[in-house]
C-alpha cells in the first residue's frame, strides 16, 4: 500500500503525466490540467488533450472550462481512429464458451464501436476494442493456467476491426455471439469512446479469475456516470455474470440494453438450415454430398436454402481441419457459382430459437440436500458449484450436451460425523449428436476429470485423489435424447481394495422432456489394469425440474458397493 492509499491498475509510465500519478491522484489531476493549458506543440498528438481526450473533456465538463481554451483543436490520430467522431453507440459483444481453449471456456467480452460511417459498407469494419493477456507463444497449457490464476501475466487492451472477431469466434472456434447494444447518450458514448482510446496499449496484470475480459470491459463503460455493471461480491468474474447484470442494468430509469443482436456461427446457421429443410430437400443435399459435385449441375432443381446450406456446409468441413477440407473447398467454389447463376435473392438471416445469453440462470450454484444412505442411514447433503454447468442444466447460454465445473465441492452430515464426498477440481465434458449426420459433422465426446473422491459408497471417509480422461461417440436417437458411450482410463491414489489404474468403460443417455425438465442415467464400469483390485460398476439416476430461472429440485440415486437416494433444492446465484 503506497503513502497514499492508491494504486493505479494500469502500470505503464506513459500513462500519467506525473511521476508520481501512479499512486497520488491529487498530482495527477494537477499535471493533467496544467497539460491541458499547455501551449501548441509541433505535434498535436502528442499534447494532453489528445493523449487523454476523455480526462480532459471530463475536466472541461467538471470546472466549466470553456471549449475554447486551450492550443490544441483537433487530434488527427484519435481523429482517425473513432472515424472522426461517427461513433453513434456502442456494443457490449458476448462470445460463447469453447472448450478448445481453457481462456474460452467461460466465454468472452469485447467492446464494439458503432459508426455511422462504417454501417453504410458494413458493421464488420468497426472498430472493437478487445482485453486479455499477453501470453508468450508456445506457452504449455500448465503454465498458463498457473500464471493466469496467479497473476503472472500482464494484460492490455487492443483494437483491430470487427471483422476480425467474427472469423476467429464465428468460423474458426465455431461460438455464437450476442451483440449488446447500448442505450447511451452521445456525450456518453463519446466519453467511452475516448477512454479507451486512453487505455489502448497500456499494461495491466491479469487474473484470470477476477481482473480479466469481462472485468475490464465493464470499466470501461462505467466511465459514464450512472452505470453498475460490474458483478460484486465474488471472488472471480464470469462473463456471463456480467451479461446477466447487463441484461437488468438500468440508466436514468431506462433499460441500459437497447437492442440485442444474434450473430450465429457457421456450425449454428448450418444446422438451422438443414434442420429447416424438408425431408426431401435434406436427400437431395445429402446425395450432393455424399457421393459426387455432379448434382450441382442441376441447380435449376435445387431451391435457394438448399444451396444456402451446401454453402455453410462446406464452409464448415473446410475450418474443421478435417481429412476432406481439401475437396470442400473445390465443392464450395461450385456451390458459390451456381448460386452466382440463380436468380438475385439476398440470403435470409436467422433469427435465434433461443433466449439471450442475458436471460439465463446465474453462473454458481448452491445445494441442500436430504440423503439416505444404506450405509450410513439419513443424513443431509451440501453442494457448492462455483460454476457453470452440468448436462442437466447447460442451457441456451452454454455449449450444449456438455459440462464445465470447477472447484465443486459435496459435503455430508450424519449424525455428528461431517466428511467430503467429493471435490471436482475440474470437470470437462464435450459431446457432439451430429445435428446433421452429414460426412464430417463429429460425433465425438471426450470427458476429462480431477479431483478428490470417495472410491465408492461402501467407504465412509477415505478420500482419494482421481484423474481421469476418456473419449467416445455421441448420439441423438430422438430430438429429446443424447446418448453418449466413452472408453478411458482412470490413474488414482490406493485406497479401500482400489487398483492404481483403471480402464473405464461407461455409457450416459441425458433426456429434456421439456426447458424445466431433464434426466441423466449413467453407468461406468471400472476395470483394474496390471494391479490388485475388483472391478466396480458405478450406477446414477438424476432428475433435475428448473424452479423458474435461478432455482431448481432434484432428485438423484447413486449405486457404487452402497446406495444413495437424494432430493435436493439447489439455488443459482
Amino acid at each position: 500500500m503506497t503513502k497514499t492509499g492508491w494504486e493505479s491498475a494500469i502500470h505503464s509510465p506513459e500513462f500519467f503525466l506525473s511521476s508520481e500519478g501512479h499512486q497520488d491522484p491529487e498530482k495527477e489531476l494537477k499535471a493533467t490540467l496544467r497539460g491541458m493549458l499547455q501551449a501548441r506543440v509541433d505535434n498535436p498528438d502528442e499534447h494532453t488533450v489528445c493523449r487523454f481526450p476523455a480526462r480532459t473533456s471530463w475536466l472541461r465538463k467538471q470546472l466549466a472550462i470553456p471549449s475554447e481554451w486551450g492550443a490544441v483543436k483537433s487530434c488527427p490520430e484519435f481523429d482517425n481512429w473513432s472515424f472522426k467522431g461517427t461513433t453513434d453507440s456502442i456494443s457490449i459483444v458476448f462470445a460463447t464458451g469453447y472448450l478448445g481453449n481453457p481462456a474460452s471456456y467461460y466465454g468472452h467480452t469485447l467492446l464494439k464501436l458503432n459508426s455511422s460511417l462504417q454501417r453504410r459498407q458494413t458493421t464488420l469494419l468497426d472498430v472493437s476494442v478487445n482485453y486479455g493477456a499477453i501470453v508468450p507463444e508456445n506457452e504449455d497449457p500448465l503454465t498458463y493456467i498457473v500464471k493466469g490464476v496467479t497473476g503472472g501475466y500482464k494484460g492490455g487492451f487492443s483494437h483491430i476491426q470487427y471483422y476480425f472477431h467474427t472469423h476467429n469466434y464465428g468460423e474458426n472456434e465455431l461460438r455464437d455471439l450476442w451483440e449488446y447494444q447500448l442505450n447511451l447518450p452521445q456525450e456518453a458514448v463519446e466519453l467511452v469512446v475516448a477512454h479507451a482510446w486512453e487505455v489502448l496499449g497500456r499494461e495491466y496484470t491479469y487474473y484470470f479469475f477476477r481482473k480479466n475480459c469481462a472485468y475490464r470491459m465493464a470499466e470501461l463503460i462505467q466511465v459514464v456516470e450512472g452505470v453498475d455493471i460490474i458483478p460484486q461480491h465474488r471472488p472471480f468474474t464470469l462473463p456471463q455474470s456480467l451479461i446477466s447484470k447487463l441484461g437488468r442494468a438500468k440508466l436514468n430509469a431506462q433499460p441500459l440494453v437497447d437492442k440485442v443482436i444474434y450473430h450465429p456461427s457457421r456450425q449454428s446457421r448450418l444446422y438451422r438450415r438443414f434442420s429447416s429443410l424438408s425431408k426431401q430437400e435434406q436427400e437431395r443435399v445429402r446425395t450432393i454430398i455424399e457421393q459426387d459435385s455432379a448434382h450441382l449441375g442441376q441447380a435449376q432443381a435445387l431451391s435457394y436454402a438448399e444451396v444456402d446450406t451446401l454453402l455453410d456446409y462446406y464452409q464448415y468441413i473446410i475450418k474443421s481441419d478435417s481429412d476432406g477440407a481439401e475437396t470442400a473447398q473445390e465443392r464450395y467454389r461450385q456451390a458459390l457459382l451456381q448460386r452466382y447463376l440463380m436468380p438475385p435473392q439476398g440470403r435470409q438471416g436467422l433469427e435465434p430459437r433461443k433466449p439471450s445469453p442475458d436471460l439465463s440462470r446465474r453462473p454458481s450454484r448452491v445445494e441442500l440436500s436430504r440423503i439416505y444412505s444404506s450405509r450410513a442411514g439419513s443424513g443431509w447433503g451440501v453442494q457448492l458449484r462455483p460454476a457453470y454447468y452440468d448436462p442437466l442444466d447447460s442451457d441456451d447460454a452454454h455449449v450444449s450436451n456438455s459440462t464445465l465445473a470447477m472447484g465443486e465441492l459435496a459435503l455430508q452430515v450424519f449424525g455428528q460425523e461431517w466428511r467430503v464426498d467429493r471435490f471436482d477440481l475440474v470437470t470437462i465434458e464435450s459431446a457432439n449428436t451430429q445435428v446433421t449426420g452429414l460426412p464430417g459433422d463429429s460425433r465425438e465426446a471426450w470427458r476429462l476429470k480431477a479431483g478428490w473422491v470417495r472410491p465408492d459408497l461402501a467407504c465412509g471417509d477415505c478420500l482419494a485423489p482421481r484423474v481421469e480422461g476418456s473419449w467416445g461417440r455421441s448420439f441423438a436417437p430422438r430430438k429429446y435424447l443424447n446418448v453418449t458411450a466413452l472408453v478411458g482410463a482412470a490413474l488414482q491414489d490406493k485406497r479401500h481394495g482400489q487398483a492404481l489404474v483403471d480402464a473405464t468403460l461407461g455409457i450416459r443417455a441425458v433426456s429434456r422432456f421439456s426447458r424445466e425438465a431433464s434426466v441423466l442415467l449413467e453407468r461406468v464400469v471400472r476395470t483394474p489394469i496390471a494391479d490388485a483390485g475388483h472391478t466396480q460398476r458405478e450406477d446414477q439416476v438424476a432428475l433435475r425440474y428448473a424452479l423458474g430461472a435461478n432455482a431448481d429440485v432434484r432428485l438423484g440415486y447413486r449405486s457404487d458397493g452402497a446406495e444413495e437416494v437424494s432430493l435436493g433444492l439447489g439455488v443459482y446465484f
